[in-house]
């Protein structure tokens, strides 16, 4: 008979084989960038939500097959989609939140009109194929250990945020779960460096926003990653720039606040964000692996109740 090591150990091994195969494929050039608007994106929605399926993610709000459509600016020749499911909490009464809500953009830049050294395609492996490769890994995890959480745990992965955070803000604005009832957004976003800043460290933005740095000060007590200080200046900057923004824009159109972060491993402005080399021979894939570890359990441990997450 196998030891609960064991089979943990044996669950991990998988989750990183599949880590490495979906970032291969979402960063191949079969995938041409996944720019918004081209058959590309459209077939890596449809992955999402057929792998959605395969770990028994709940659907949410009335979609189908996982899947909330928008048009951009009335422009119905193609239809975007963001893909959204959950693990409903342990207490069917506690289904209608608070909500802790996981999201990472899926969408890239496309292809270059000038190509350099015979490459023309923007991969777009850390940016971001690592965030959702590491959202979906997390989504795996909780199903391989049969997660109950105390609240239940949304997944997101929104299209169109290289253009203005618009799948995002467009989730918002419909509602598909109350704004105002999410506990934390904890957005996903170039986690497959460890070049900038070493291994087991990443960084989060917008830092004074909410207890959220507090929380996981307190969590890594007996843990090996560490929280990067890279400057308020850029940490704020960087805060503005992704997907959890569009949470704090529209809470304060509501006179709320929601807690509402980035998790990242590297900065890469001026190095390989938006460069054609943002490729897969760039990735550790070792630190990748461990930290989709790190952060299952983090998300688990931020679904207690007894966990109190809010704007300072």
């Amino acid at each position: 008979m196998l030891s609960i090591q064991s089979v943990l150990s044996q669950q991990q091994s998988c989750t990183a084989d599949s880590i490495k195969s979906w970032l291969i494929y979402l960063a191949s050039d079969e995938m041409k960038g996944r720019a918004n608007g081209t058959r590309e994106i459209e077939t890596v929605a449809k992955w999402l939500s057929t792998m959605y399926k395969r770990y028994r993610l709940e659907e949410i709000g009335g979609l189908t097959d996982y899947t909330q459509v928008y048009m951009l600016d009335n422009d119905d020749t193609f239809i975007h989609k963001n893909i959204i499911g959950y693990i409903p909490a342990k207490n069917e009464s506690d289904n209608n939140g608070p909500f802790v809500l996981l999201t990472a953009h899926y969408d890239h830049i496309g292809v270059s009109h000038s190509p350099f050294q015979n490459d023309s395609i923007y991969n777009g492996a850390d940016d971001n194929a690592s965030g959702t490769v590491a959202l979906l890994a997390i989504v795996k995890n909780l199903y391989d250990m049969d997660i109950q959480p105390e609240c239940p745990i949304v997944f997101a992965a929104f299209s169109n945020e290289e253009i203005g955070l618009r799948g995002s803000s467009f989730f918002c604005e419909s509602e598909v779960i109350p704004v105002q009832q999410i506990k934390i957004n904890i957005n996903l976003e170039m986690l497959s460096h460890s070049d900038e800043y070493g291994k087991n460290k990443f960084y989060i933005t917008g830092p004074d926003y909410s207890n959220f740095q507090d929380i996981i000060i307190d969590f890594n007590k007996d843990k090996d990653w560490k929280i990067e200080n890279i400057g308020e200046t850029i940490a704020n900057m960087l805060f503005r720039m992704s997907d959890n923004y569009a949470f704090v824009t529209y809470a304060n159109q509501l006179n709320i606040c929601v807690p509402a972060h980035t998790i990242s491993t590297s900065v890469g402005v001026g190095r390989h964000i938006h460069k054609l080399h943002d490729e897969i021979d760039l990735v550790d894939f070792d630190n990748m692996n461990r930290l989709v570890e790190y952060l299952t359990h983090l998300l688990i441990h931020l679904t207690s109740k007894d966990v109190v997450v809010q704007c300072k």
